[in-house]
C-alpha cells in the first residue's frame, strides 16, 4: 500500500485550510485547479471555476 498520494492530498488540503483561515487568497488560487467547483453546504450553491471560487472567498 501506496500511502504517498493520500499524504499529497491531506498536505494541500492543509495548505488550503491555513490560507483560507489566514484569508491569504494569494496563497488559495495556485491550490485550486482552473475547473474546481465548489458546493457550498448552507444553500448548495455550485460556485464553478478557480475565478468564481476566489471572488467568493474574498467577501
Amino acid at each position: 500500500m501506496n500511502a504517498s498520494p493520500d499524504l499529497a492530498i491531506r498536505m494541500q488540503r492543509a495548505a488550503f485550510n491555513r490560507a483560507l483561515a489566514d484569508a491569504k487568497l494569494d496563497a488559495i488560487g495556485p491550490l485550486l485547479a482552473p475547473e474546481a467547483v465548489l458546493v457550498t453546504g448552507s444553500d448548495s450553491a455550485v460556485i464553478a471555476g478557480r475565478k468564481a471560487q476566489l471572488q467568493t472567498w474574498k467577501r
